[in-house]
C-alpha cells in the first residue's frame, strides 16, 4: 500500500503486490468453510456419539433376557509402569482410579444385593486389596490407598487369585472379574491357558477393558470364558466402557436357581453406645439384625454371627429394576408439545429439523433424549406410567 499526499487530502493507491495479495486470499476462501465451524454439520465424533446412543436404545428393546440378581464381581486394576503412560491426563493409572471409583458407587447403586473385591496387580504378582463385601466405601479407601504403579502385570496371577475366592462363593450368584488393563504384554509364571480352563469350569466370567491396543491374549480370555474385551479410543470412551458393566450380564445356563434367607433389620438408637461388628466401636445407633440381634452401621450385609443376609426394602426394589425393566421408547420427531419430564418444548433446530422425541408405548407420553437416557439408565420408571397408577 503506498501512502501519497497531496494538496492537504490523502489518497491511497493500490500497486501490484495488492492486487496479487487479494487473489492469494480469494483463493483461500473458497476452503474456509473447511474448518470453520458449522451448526448444521455434524463432526466425526459426534457421529459416532450418536451411533453409539442408538446401539444402546436398540439393546433395550432385547426381550425375555434372564439376568442374576445376586453377582460376585472381582475389580482388578493394572498398575504396572504401563499406567504411567500420559496419553490419558495427567496419566493413565489416575484417570483409571477416577473411574474406577466412580464405578464401585454405581455398581452398588444398580446391583445393592451383589458383593464387589479389589485386585491389583505389579511387579509381575498380583495383590488382593479387599475381599468380597458390599461396603463400597471400604474399597474405595483402599483403592486411594495405593499410588504407585511399578514392573510388569501378570494376567495369569490376577486371575488366579480372583478364581481362589470366587470358586466358592454360591452357584446360584455370577461370578465376574473386571480387568482395567493398561499393558500390552503380561508376565506369567505358567501356562495362562490352563488358568482359562480351569475358569470356564468353575463358570466364572472375565472382561477386560484396555488402554492402548488390542492384546491377542486379552481377546483370547474373554472369549474362552464368555466375557468382552474392548479397548478405549479416548478418556470419555473408557468411562463408557467401563460403566457398560454395572448392569448385570445375562444369566447362563449353569448359573442355578435358588431361595436366599434374608433379614430386614430396623433401625434403632440406644441411650447407651454399644459395639456394631463392621466397626468394633461403640455406636449409638444402628441396624440389628433380627435373627441374633448383632448390629450393623450399613445396609446391606451379611451378618458375622448367623450368616443372614441383612437388606432393606429399597435395596429389593433396585435389584428388580433389571428384572423388569423399562420398556425400549419409539423413536420420532416432533416440533409441537412438551417433553413429558422436564416440560421442554419440542421445536425445529437450526438445520430446519425437528427435534427427536421418544414414546413410550404404554402410556403415549412424549420425552426427549436426556429424559429417555435418564429414564432408562438411571430412574428405571416411566414418569407417565407412574402418573396414571391407580391409587
Amino acid at each position: 500500500m503506498q501512502k501519497v499526499m497531496g494538496g492537504g487530502l490523502e489518497s491511497y493507491v493500490r500497486d501490484e503486490d495488492e492486487e496479487e495479495k487479494k487473489k492469494v486470499q480469494t483463493w483461500e476462501g473458497a476452503y474456509i468453510g473447511a474448518w470453520t465451524e458449522d451448526p448444521n454439520v455434524q463432526t466425526e465424533e459426534e457421529k459416532r456419539l450418536e451411533e453409539e446412543k442408538k446401539r444402546k436404545r436398540e439393546a433395550r428393546a432385547v426381550k425375555k433376557i434372564r439376568r442374576g440378581m445376586t453377582r460376585h464381581l472381582f475389580l482388578v486394576i493394572d498398575q504396572s509402569k504401563g499406567a504411567g503412560q500420559t496419553d490419558l491426563k495427567p496419566n493413565r493409572h489416575a484417570v483409571i482410579t477416577k473411574f474406577a471409583e466412580a464405578f464401585i458407587g454405581d455398581f452398588f447403586d444398580q446391583n445393592p444385593l451383589s458383593q464387589m473385591g479389589l485386585i491389583i496387580t505389579r511387579n509381575s504378582v498380583a495383590d488382593k486389596l479387599t475381599e468380597l463385601s458390599a461396603t463400597p466405601q471400604k474399597h474405595i479407601t483402599a483403592l486411594k490407598a495405593q499410588p504407585t504403579f511399578e514392573g510388569e502385570a501378570s494376567l495369569q496371577n490376577a486371575l488366579e487369585v480372583a478364581k481362589s475366592t470366587l470358586c466358592f462363593v454360591p452357584k446360584y450368584g455370577t461370578r465376574e472379574i473386571l480387568l482395567l488393563s493398561s499393558s500390552l504384554s503380561t508376565c506369567d509364571p505358567g501356562d495362562i491357558f490352563a488358568t482359562l480352563e480351569s475358569l470356564k469350569k468353575e463358570n466364572i466370567q472375565c472382561s477386560i477393558v484396555g488402554i492402548g491396543a488390542e492384546v491377542h491374549v486379552c481377546k483370547a480370555v474373554a472369549q474362552m470364558t464368555g466375557g468382552t474385551y474392548t479397548v478405549a479410543r479416548n478418556e470419555e470412551h473408557l468411562k463408557q466402557l467401563i460403566f457398560a458393566h454395572s448392569p448385570p450380564p445375562p444369566s447362563t445356563q449353569k448359573t442355578q436357581t435358588s431361595l436366599i434367607r434374608m433379614g430386614f433389620p430396623k433401625q434403632r438408637t440406644d441411650e447407651h453406645p454399644s459395639l456394631c461388628l463392621c466397626h468394633s466401636a461403640p455406636k449409638f445407633g444402628g441396624y440389628f439384625c433380627p435373627q441374633c440381634l448383632s448390629k450393623y452401621c450399613d445396609l446391606p450385609t451379611d451378618c458375622a454371627t448367623c450368616n443372614l443376609t441383612l437388606i432393606s426394602s429399597p435395596h429389593l426394589a433396585r435389584s428388580y429394576h433389571h428384572l423388569f425393566p423399562v420398556p425400549a421408547y419409539d423413536e420420532g420427531t416432533s416440533n409441537q408439545g412438551n417433553c413429558g419430564s422436564c416440560q421442554r418444548p419440542f421445536k425445529k433446530r437450526e438445520n430446519g429439523k425437528d427435534d427427536v422425541c421418544f414414546r413410550c408405548p404404554k402410556c403415549i407420553m412424549y420425552f426427549c433424549m436426556a429424559c429417555d437416557d435418564y429414564i432408562h439408565d438411571s430412574l428405571h420408571n416411566c414418569p407417565g406410567c407412574e402418573m396414571k397408577v391407580k391409587i
